[in-house]
This record gives structure tokens, C-alpha cells and sequence, in this order.
């Protein structure tokens, strides 16, 4: 059992194809039905429940619970941080000097374990967390020092998109080790997904963008810094893509 909207479902799907495990994907109602397209493909069943993502992990976790099958969260649960940590390992290794990093934070397991090992290496380095305005709960969660129910607009965004367990672990590793939270408009979103297309070639999804529009944000007040930026994912329809960038 997991919940998803996008490329922890996939994730876990293509796991459970591999070793030929049943897997179960609950969804929020209003999720973009071609980002789960691949766990679908790789066999998983989808189940849709509720308008935000936090409901929708909430009914998989107590579904696993009373069926005593196994609940793997996207993001609060250790094993999955710590999988997500060697972003920073793999960063730590090819960049020397390394001054900042931006991440996109949703639930805070990204950032959360990549900021715990680049911390751990060299405590100097900066971590930046990257949310969008329209859903951005981690961010005001760490501004109020408690894990609130927020409320949700639509986001290019989709990956960071939702509210966040009240017993996430993220949660304190976000607020101890993030130096800055950035927050970016849905404008500013589109606008480093277009640069991504048009320089780098690379197609990539709202929640990967976010990172980009948070650098070009703040790059002007440490132009001389030596910055990783993380692209976590591509996963983006055709249609959105293309509403982008005409």
C-alpha cells in the first residue's frame, strides 16, 4: 500500500512488478490521471479518495493497517529518507566546493534527507527549500513550529502539492537543517520550465521546476556562490507541457 500523486507510486508499482508483489496506489480524486499512467501500466491498482493528498495517505495507511499489509509512505518514514538522502551523497561527490542547494520540499522526505547528509558533511553548506505559493504546508508549518492543516490551490506543482502527516519526521529535519524557504509564484513555475526546454533541453514537471524558480529568485544576493540545484523528477504530461510553453 502507498499514496501518491505521481512518482512514488511509479516507484513503488515498478518495485512491486520487479519482485511480483500486489501493490495498491491511493490517489487524491483530482490527481493528473497520466502522471500514475506507469504505475498502472506496471500492474498496481488505483484507488482514488479525497481532494488533498494527506487524505488520501491517511485511508492507505489505515487500510494497511486493518488488511496487516504494508504502508510505505512517500515521505515520513526513515528508510525512504534515508533513500532519498543519496541525492546528497551523489552531489557531495561530484561537486567540490559546494556552497548551496536548492530542493523542492513538499512533505519534506527530499529535502529532509538530502539537507541531513550535505549537513552532516559540511555543516556550512546552504539549504534552500523551494515551495509553490499556492500549496506550500511544510513552509508555513515550519513558520508556525507545528505541522498545520492548510489549505491547497492548484499547482503546476503537483509532485509538492498537499498537506503533510501530523507525526512526519520530515518535519523536524526541515526545520533544523533548511536555511531558507523560498516560495515561488505559478508564473515564476512556468517560466523555469520554459528556460529548462529552451537552454537545457530538458522536460521536466512543476515539482522539479520549483527548484529552478527558487535559484533565479534568490541568485542575485550570492552570485558568487557554487550551487546544486535538484531536478526531482519529469514526469509531466504531454498537455501540461505543452499549455507551458506555447
Amino acid at each position: 500500500m502507498t499514496a501518491s500523486t505521481g512518482n512514488h507510486g511509479s516507484a513503488v508499482a515498478r518495485a512491486g512488478f520487479t519482485t511480483d508483489t500486489p501493490v495498491t496506489v491511493y490517489v487524491p480524486e483530482n490527481a493528473d490521471r497520466s502522471k500514475i499512467a506507469s504505475a498502472v501500466e506496471d500492474g498496481a491498482e488505483i484507488v482514488f479518495v479525497g481532494s488533498d493528498c494527506v487524505e488520501s495517505e491517511s485511508a492507505a495507511r489505515e487500510h494497511a493497517r486493518s488488511a496487516d499489509l504494508t504502508y510505505v509512505s512517500p515521505y515520513n518514514d526513515v528508510d525512504v529518507v534515508i533513500g532519498q538522502s543519496t541525492v546528497g551523497v551523489e552531489i557531495a561527490e561530484q561537486v567540490d566546493d559546494l556552497d548551496m542547494v536548492v530542493v523542492s520540499m513538499g512533505g519534506g522526505g527530499l529535502v529532509g534527507g538530502v539537507s541531513g547528509f550535505l549537513k552532516n558533511v559540511d555543516p556550512e553548506v546552504r539549504v534552500v527549500a523551494s515551495s509553490p505559493e499556492n500549496s506550500c504546508i511544510m513552509h508555513q508549518s515550519i513558520e508556525a513550529g507545528r505541522i498545520i492543516e492548510g489549505n491547497s490551490l492548484p499547482t503546476l506543482s503537483d509532485g509538492t502539492a498537499g498537506g503533510v502527516e501530523q507525526d512526519s519526521i520530515t518535519f523536524d529535519l526541515c526545520r533544523y537543517n533548511i536555511d531558507d524557504s523560498v516560495l515561488v509564484s505559478e508564473e515564476e513555475i512556468a517560466n523555469a520550465m520554459r528556460l529548462l526546454v529552451s537552454r537545457e533541453r530538458l522536460m521536466v514537471e512543476g515539482a522539479a521546476a520549483v527548484a529552478v524558480a527558487a535559484y533565479m529568485k534568490i541568485r542575485d544576493h550570492r552570485p558568487d556562490d557554487n550551487v546544486a540545484i535538484v531536478l526531482c523528477g519529469c514526469n509531466v504530461s504531454p498537455e501540461v507541457l505543452g499549455r507551458v510553453i506555447k
